[in-house]
């Protein structure tokens, strides 16, 4: 039976039953099957790993706290500083992370970040030989930045999915889908980085469209993405996605997108299993993070001692 799913996978003949089949796997010898199945195919790929961090802004305002998920809720990150100043950190930022091998870094909106902050960030980057990925929000506000050098485009995962059930909600999507066309029609040399959303909640019905979806679209990087709290926080003990959980969803996207490289965030709440995660279909991690109050990537040697 599982050999019948996989080939219905590898043939692009994605079946809501499929999917709940291979999620509710649990004797050894299957799983076993499936994960094989995997690393065959991404050892075929013969993929380099490598390494991305992230700048949030307007979190690079802060002075005292440059929590991501919280920064922006302290006074000092609420100050308008001046150009000059936010070219400081951001120049102090990476006179670090240059002496790591992170190859690119990636810019996230918060909250209440506007167009002008991110413009503002790209012409900083702009000196550094880094690549460069940016997070879109809105397929609009590519064209404010399309004349920076820009590697990747992160496109958020609400501007690739819909309910299929609700009429106005489908003509939407399909607008956002011609603009992301345009997009990737009018810039070959950029690439196209799609979010995949995944927690404990989801039906298979609903990674069904999540992939049919990613299928239309057939995108450069797929970067999964899970429920993250923050470790040591009151959310580190809500329910999240298990590591057994997250490998099979590796497993399906390596074995349906053979082709394309598969991107994962560090995650903050100790939730890792690198050296498997790389085994099964994983090209890129991010999330390598940088404390400024110790100059070193944190989590860099946790990451390589499990590789």
């Amino acid at each position: 039976m599982l050999q019948i799913v996989i080939n219905n996978l590898e043939n692009g003949k994605i079946e809501s039953e499929d999917l709940e089949y291979i999620l509710q796997l649990d004797d050894i010898e299957s799983i076993t099957f499936l994960y094989e199945k995997s690393q065959d195919t991404q050892r075929k790929l013969n993929e380099n790993i490598k390494f991305e961090t992230n700048i949030y802004y307007p979190d690079i305002y802060g002075v005292d706290d440059n929590c991501p998920t919280c920064g922006y809720r302290t006074p000092q990150s609420h100050k308008k500083y001046n150009p000059e100043y936010i070219k400081n950190i951001i120049d102090y930022n990476i006179r670090y992370i240059s002496s790591y091998p992170i190859e690119a870094i990636n810019c996230y909106g918060r909250c209440n970040s506007k167009i002008e902050d991110l413009i503002l960030v790209l012409k900083i980057l702009s000196r550094y030989d880094l690549g460069v990925n940016v997070k879109l929000e809105n397929f609009d506000d590519y064209y404010e930045i399309s004349n920076y050098n820009i590697n990747s485009l992160i496109i958020d995962y609400t501007l690739t999915n819909h309910n299929p059930f609700i009429k106005r909600n489908h003509v939407n999507f399909n607008k956002k889908m011609s603009k992301l066309s345009k997009i990737i029609k009018d810039n070959s040399n950029i690439q196209i980085v799609c979010e995949f959303m995944i927690n404990n909640y989801e039906r298979h019905v609903d990674l069904k469209h999540t992939i049919d979806n990613l299928l239309k679209i057939n995108p450069d990087v797929i970067e999964i993405i899970g429920y993250d709290p923050f470790y040591d926080t009151p959310e580190e003990y809500n329910p999240q996605y298990t590591q057994d959980y997250i490998k099979k969803i590796i497993s399906i996207l390596r074995i349906v997108f053979p082709k394309t490289k598969l991107k994962i965030k560090y995650a903050t709440n100790k939730n890792n299993d690198i050296k498997n995660y790389l085994k099964l279909g994983i090209n890129i991690i991010s999330g390598v993070y940088f404390n400024k109050t110790n100059p070193s990537i944190y989590n860099v040697d946790e990451i390589i001692n499990q590789i």
